[in-house]
């Protein structure tokens, strides 16, 4: 999990690495390279699991989910980016989650979808 400052809403918030795809980019690199900037992390075995549209009344955003594991891993992350990172349990995410410690979203449907169909 990494926690980032969001201004909008002035609070630090735990979530899942995430990011916005670059032109000529495909989704599954874009996950690699969020996935690096923000945890200082390369992945192996990536999984796509959902395509979610998380407020389509409002937005026509869409974020693709994917599962994955660690290659390699080094210290460096975008520190403007992202204030920490640190491995969370699965029993721990899902206190988490019930003690309302973020309200991000995204991350909470892609967490939930993981430990649901992600086996």
């Amino acid at each position: 999990m990494i926690q980032s400052k969001r201004y909008t809403v002035m609070r630090l918030e735990w979530e899942i690495p995430a990011g916005r795809i670059e032109d000529g980019e495909s989704k599954e690199d874009a996950a690699r390279r969020e996935c690096m900037e923000e945890t200082g992390y390369a992945v192996k075995d990536l999984k796509f699991l959902c395509t979610q549209n998380p407020s389509n009344g409002m937005s026509d955003c869409i974020c693709h989910v994917f599962a994955t594991r660690v290659d390699t891993e080094c210290m460096d992350f975008d520190e403007n980016e992202v204030k920490m990172k640190k491995w969370v349990s699965r029993d721990k995410v899902l206190e988490m989650l019930k003690d309302n410690e973020t309200k991000d979203g995204v991350s909470i449907l892609a967490l939930l979808f993981a430990f649901e169909f992600y086996k």
